[in-house]
């Protein structure tokens, strides 16, 4: 099966409370795990927080988006045939012009 998800993206989506996002299933991510990490500095009212995490390279196109989705699919579908929840976010970004501004 050619999911082109990374690994790490399968093994996060075994457990649903992960929050995971459309540039996880980008197909320039399929190797994340190869790629060096990239530090991630934020401040608040504790303090400053590092965080390390992969250099995730975000959808930059309509192509991409629709093709993120259909990696989803394909992951969410392996590991519970009767969720359908690729076929309910479809339509809802279909209905409601999800990346109207994206280059085609």
């Amino acid at each position: 099966m050619d999911t082109a998800a990374a690994p790490a993206v399968v093994l996060a989506r075994h457990d649903r409370k992960n929050a995971l996002q459309l540039k996880h299933y980008n197909r320039s991510n399929a190797n994340i795990t190869s790629k060096p990490m990239k530090e991630i500095k934020s401040q608040d009212s504790d303090g400053v927080t590092t965080i390390c995490d992969y250099d995730w390279a975000l959808p930059d196109s309509m192509k991409q988006c629709q093709d993120s989705l259909l990696i989803f699919a394909t992951v969410n579908r392996s590991l519970w045939p009767y969720d359908t929840t690729d076929i309910a976010m479809t339509r809802v970004y279909n209905r409601y012009n999800w990346c109207g501004a994206a280059n085609s």
